[in-house]
């Protein structure tokens, strides 16, 4: 399976933008390298799967990762910012950190990588 796993174009398809290539490029590596270390830790390769679905999974990935451009007075990264005048609030909601990939439990389904994991928890007993 060629990578990464979605091209700029197929970025661009889904999510329509002027993001800048050379990023979009860099993220959609980045998103490629986290579905291929969930595949390894499944034991499975990107040949497992559906190449439409993995595509769609880098796109989402990367979506997610990719800087977000700031207007005046919004801090970089922000997703959401509320401000109120009096008595003076504000809040500033963050996306997932810029650089950091991680795949949702939806996406390592998509891509056959099981989430459940064995184990217990013992009560304290007094």
């Amino acid at each position: 399976m060629e990578r990464p796993y979605s091209t700029v174009a197929q970025y661009l398809a889904r999510y329509p933008g002027d993001a800048d290539a050379g990023v979009l490029s860099e993220c959609l590596m980045d998103a490629s390298d986290a579905i291929d270390v969930a595949l390894e830790s499944a034991g499975k390769t990107a040949d497992d799967v559906d190449p439409h679905r993995l595509m769609s999974v880098c796109r989402q990935v990367a979506r997610r990762v990719m800087p977000q451009g700031s207007d005046a007075g919004v801090p970089e990264g922000a997703t959401s910012l509320s401000v109120t005048m009096g008595p003076f609030a504000r809040s500033v909601g963050y996306a997932q950190p810029y650089g950091s990939p991680r795949l949702r439990d939806d996406e390592l389904a998509a891509l056959g990588v099981s989430t459940e994991w064995a184990g217990y928890v013992s009560p304290a007993v007094p």
